[in-house]
């Protein structure tokens, strides 16, 4: 999957991923490979993005996320 993570002082992360962990209004959710399309706000807290087996984190505190098809874009504040 191809994520994109932007915020008004530009590119946060741009890059093929395997999983990424998103904060959400209502809690914790995941997005997998072949995700069903999705628009959803962002609540304060930690992108947790699975990459190579490992674990990279982004603090954002809000944002939307969309997934369509195989990309993720994501605006924070």
């Amino acid at each position: 999957m191809k994520l994109e993570i932007v915020s008004p002082k530009g590119p946060v992360f741009d890059g093929e991923v395997d999983s990424v962990l998103f904060p959400g209004l209502t809690g914790d959710f995941m997005i997998l490979p072949h995700h069903a399309p999705l628009l959803a706000v962002l609540s304060k807290g930690a992108i947790r993005i699975g990459l190579n087996g490992g674990t990279q984190i982004v603090e954002v505190s809000g944002g939307v996320v969309e997934v369509v098809g195989t990309g993720i874009h994501v605006c924070t504040d």
